[in-house]
């Protein structure tokens, strides 16, 4: 679907709720491009959330390393 090549701006627009109305005038091919989209997008935020606690979990065991070798800092 050509959502994902637009500008983030524009994508963001074309991400709001779609009426059920709306959804049945669109064709199969259509709705399965959109729900392939909303499933990457899913997808991309899961793999942020993994990446982030990940982080997270690193800057917490080298605080602990830090405290563990200057115990008054």
């Amino acid at each position: 679907m050509k959502g994902s090549l637009l500008e983030p701006q524009q994508q963001e627009e074309n991400m709001r709720l779609i009426s059920k109305a709306d959804l049945y005038r669109r064709t199969n091919r259509e709705l399965d491009g959109m729900r392939e989209e909303i499933r990457r997008e899913i997808g991309n935020c899961d793999q942020e959330r993994r990446k982030a606690y990940a982080a997270l979990s690193d800057i917490r065991t080298v605080q602990g390393q830090r405290r563990i070798m200057r115990p008054n800092l």
